[in-house]
């Protein structure tokens, strides 16, 4: 009986809060509008964490669909009707370069085909960071080449360049009047691998690199959105709550500029919080994987941990010319359906809870 009185209770409660938020979302500082203050449409830009592609499960499920987008299920539409996408590409797109030293099985090097620009040409407008852990996994060569078909097939990228400044540039893109600005840093690779005056590399994130690009950024956008890939130890299982180091540079991030923080890395969503009136998503998690990689090692081996993927979302933002924005962010996973991947809602319990937490948002 008691258990049944507790439920009612529960839910009750996750009933008025959907209320209260999605009122909050109308009338507070993020204002969910259809419409801007000057009448114009917003800007929609659907922003999504990692795509673990490389060249195993994920990989020949796309090749196997002639590379489209059935792998993405529901959500293509939902990205699709995007006026712009943005993800992390986790890896490097080549064929060519040796792997690097890691200390680590061959299939967590990952180097996808460049045959890929296939599948991500479903998208009229999409920006790929390349600044995180495994970008430099196949070495120069790789990077290079990931750079010249970037820009032969006209993807556009951040995160990496030919020389620090290239890595370090954001990418402005205007649409309907509003130019939006997208910078990409990360921490996790071994030092020589990162972009300097002089060699190829990825955008290293340092709280200099992090002010004078957030800076140069703002000088030609209206927007800025900034992605970090970052954790204070490489190597520490997921959680929820992010480390000291996240916040540290999420929050130096905007209070250096950034109008919206995403971070990728840690293999699930994290915690959203509004800081200094900004919002920050501390991690959006995976958004294309093979979940049977957490089921490969036992619990008590050493890549159990690393292994454990937990999901992501899919976080929209209507961006408007004054600045002001709304956002929905709706928790996604990956499911073996009939031996196909597939995208799919997070379940039941995990996006009642990703509600709840963006109660904290508003002002009450």
């Amino acid at each position: 009986m008691y258990r049944y009185i507790l439920f009612f209770i529960f839910a009750t409660f996750i009933v008025i809060a959907q209320i209260v938020l999605l009122s909050k979302m109308r009338s507070g500082t993020f204002w969910n509008r259809d419409v801007c203050d000057n009448k114009e449409a917003p800007v929609v830009i659907s922003i999504v964490g990692d795509l673990l592609i490389g060249s195993g499960r994920t990989w020949q499920q796309i090749v196997k669909d002639d590379y489209g987008p059935a792998i993405m299920g529901d959500y293509f539409d939902v990205l699709k009707q995007s006026d712009l996408v943005f993800a992390n590409f986790e890896g490097i797109i080549s064929q060519g370069g040796e792997p690097r030293f890691k200390n680590l099985p061959a299939q967590f090097s990952l180097r996808t085909d460049p045959t890929i620009i296939r599948f991500l040409k479903h998208f009229d407008n999409i920006v790929l960071s390349f600044a995180n852990n495994h970008s430099a996994d196949f070495g120069y060569d790789a990077i290079r080449e990931t750079i010249d078909t970037l820009e032969k097939t006209k993807i556009n990228y951040v995160g990496i360049g030919r020389n620090r400044q290239e890595a370090l540039a954001s990418r402005v893109v205007e649409i309907s009047g509003v130019r939006v600005a997208f910078i990409a840093f990360t921490d996790l690779l071994p030092k020589e691998y990162y972009a300097d005056d002089m060699h190829t590399g990825i955008a290293e994130l340092t709280p200099e690199n992090l002010r004078a690009a957030i800076a140069l950024a703002k000088q030609s956008a209206d927007f800025v959105i900034v992605s970090l890939h970052t954790a204070k130890d490489i190597s520490t299982p997921f959680s929820f709550w992010p480390d000291s180091h996240q916040k540290l540079f999420y929050r130096s991030a905007i209070d250096y500029g950034a109008d919206v923080v995403v971070g990728q890395h840690p293999h699930g969503l994290q915690w959203v919080e509004r800081y200094n009136g900004k919002l920050i998503f501390y991690s959006l998690g995976l958004f294309l994987y093979n979940p049977s990689v957490s089921r490969r090692y036992k619990s008590t081996d050493l890549l159990f941990r690393a292994t454990q993927f937990k999901g992501g979302g899919v976080l929209t933002l209507e961006i408007c010319r004054d600045g002001g924005y709304s956002f929905d962010l709706k928790p996604t996973r990956v499911t073996d359906h009939k031996q196909k991947l597939v995208v799919v809602p997070a379940s039941l319990s995990t996006e009642l809870f990703i509600r709840l937490i963006t109660l904290q948002l508003f002002d009450f």
